[in-house]
């Protein structure tokens, strides 16, 4: 826009200044001219100014950040019953560098990251170690929840009725030797856990396998903790072992100890596992004399497969009328998947589905052979070879009881599972 043109239409929009003021107006502050110069500088300045007020903040207000941060990580230390005498503690801002005594150094460098405001920390050892109980940076937290421990002792007792009793300051007596008896049921669809062991963990260790292996409904747990009791020092490992013997690889797992060691019983399906069960519990368990008399029978995962879908309605495992699995379904077909993951090589296994005697016998055996197909389906998806299944619908075709009656109806109406192996009188 030109001047002239600016000052015509200023000219016409306002009466209140004249067309030689409106035309000075303009000019005096078109760019170039002295009064936009000015101008300019000044908003140069004014930017200039802010910015060294910000760095002034930032030079000054750095030392007082690091101060601050300093005092708060030692603070934090002390706390946590840490000396803070034998560390080297400086900041760079947020960011932190500490040297310290080889013992404590990791312990340091956690709790000072945690202190709020700290962007990371930087450690490294002086090359000591933190040995002394008085004068070198030392840990004490955890030794000072042992103290407190010794202050107040508790002693856990196990009465005749198996309840525990809790008390302070009492005269611990050597209790009754430890001992573990894992036995399973004689169709290896269930297992119990009786004895007497040192701690909750190697308690615990058992139950869980136990229960992975057979639910925990199939599970019966007489085990009790008694603290007291003398037990071989290799006792303590038996929890950390277990799992390879009450797996899926073993059939009717038991393991039977002793004041000098223990007896592991079951069946295997291949010599090769049955040193390779042994050596794993050697290994676990230096100084147990331990007994291997597991067998070797390559067909005793049918035995297992009877006895899981023994009892089990086929159909609880899907919805009414359906062959879409149920929760329960799909629970009951995770356990036979890891039963499945453990059989020889080579064998292929039949899931056929069978129903009672009630409605149209063709729809039973469409229902059957759809609800086959899923169950092979589902093991296929959990990890099983879906060349080693094949599925088979029967129907009404193979009750194992009456149909006359609804107990024997709700037989009839199952889930199988057959192990082909040769050598197995398949």
């Amino acid at each position: 826009m030109t001047a002239t043109k600016a000052v015509e239409e200023t000219a016409t929009t306002t009466t209140k200044i004249t067309y030689e003021e409106a035309v000075d107006t303009v000019e005096r502050w078109a760019p170039g001219s002295a009064a936009y110069e000015k101008r300019r500088k000044w908003i140069l300045w004014l930017l200039l100014a802010a910015l060294l007020i910000a760095v002034l903040a930032l030079i000054f207000g750095l030392p007082k950040i690091q101060n601050t941060l300093q005092d708060d990580a030692e603070e934090a230390l002390t706390a946590a019953g840490i000396e803070t005498d034998g560390l080297e503690i400086d900041f760079d801002g947020r960011e932190g560098f500490i040297v310290g005594p080889n013992g404590v150094i990791d312990d340091v460098e956690q709790r000072v990251e945690d202190v709020e405001g700290v962007r990371w920390v930087n450690t490294d050892s002086d090359g000591s170690d933190d040995d002394s109980d008085d004068t070198d940076a030392r840990s004490t937290a955890a030794e000072a929840d042992e103290a407190d421990e010794a202050e107040e002792p508790t002693t856990t007792t196990t009465d005749d009725d198996g309840s525990e009793d809790e008390g302070e300051d009492e005269t611990v007596t050597a209790g009754p030797p430890s001992s573990v008896e894992v036995t399973s049921a004689t169709d290896g669809s269930g297992v119990t856990l009786d004895g007497v062991v040192p701690s909750k963990e190697v308690a615990n260790a058992l139950v869980t396998s136990a229960e992975e292996r057979f639910g925990s409904a199939n599970v019966t747990n007489n085990l009790t903790v008694d603290t007291t009791s003398s037990a071989p020092s290799w006792l303590s490992g038996l929890g950390t072992v277990a799992p390879s013997m009450l797996s899926t690889s073993v059939g009717q797992p038991g393991i039977s100890t002793t004041e000098d060691g223990l007896t592991l019983t079951g069946e295997v399906a291949s010599d090769a596992n049955r040193d390779r069960i042994f050596q794993t519990w050697t290994d676990a368990l230096p100084g147990a004399e331990i007994v291997n008399n597991l067998t070797v029978n390559p067909c005793f995962h049918q035995a297992a497969l009877s006895a899981m879908a023994a009892g089990v309605e086929g159909s609880a495992l899907f919805a009414t009328g359906q062959a879409t699995l149920s929760p329960e379904g799909t629970a009951f077909l995770d356990q036979i998947a890891a039963q499945l993951a453990g059989v020889p090589e080579g064998a292929t296994v039949e899931v056929s589905g069978h129903t009672d005697s009630s409605g149209s016998a063709s729809a039973n055996i469409s229902l059957s052979q759809a609800r086959a197909e899923a169950a092979t389906a589902y093991l296929a998806e959990a990890g099983i070879d879906p060349t080693a299944l094949s599925a088979v619908g029967y129907g009404p075709d193979r009750p194992v009881a009456d149909n006359d009656t609804e107990e024997g109806k709700a037989q009839n109406r199952r889930i199988e599972f057959e192990l082909q192996l040769e050598g197995c009188g398949n």
